[in-house]
């Protein structure tokens, strides 16, 4: 049975204040999965070198084009994320750095 999970990576871009996002979906359909690429852009909070912080988040969906509001917060040494948009469910994820960008784990439709 699928399940709607996802997994995102963020890596710092050439600007600061700038995160490249590439994700992956699972949908609760077996056989459908999702993926895109997109870029995050610090909107307040931002620290430099640091991924906490509020942006605007641009992805791809093939050639749709899908925007959320983000948060990232750190809790002890992991991340808690939010992805918000005012059509659909907030999304909650947590993840960690790894090497040379943050890892995150999410539930699609607001399971944590």
């Amino acid at each position: 049975m699928a399940h709607a999970f996802g997994l995102s990576t963020y890596r710092f871009g050439n600007e600061d204040g700038k995160l490249i996002v590439e994700w992956s979906v699972d949908e609760t359909t077996p056989g459908q999965q999702e993926s895109g690429i997109g870029l995050a852009t610090a909107t307040n909070g931002h620290t430099p070198g640091e991924y906490e912080g509020e942006y605007d988040v641009e992805a791809w969906r093939g050639k749709e084009k899908i925007t959320r509001k983000l948060t990232i917060a750190k809790v002890h040494n992991a991340y808690q994320l939010t992805w918000a948009h005012p059509d659909e469910p907030t999304v909650y994820g947590y993840g960690f750095v790894s090497g040379d960008m943050l890892v995150v784990g999410f539930g699609k439709y607001g399971e944590a």
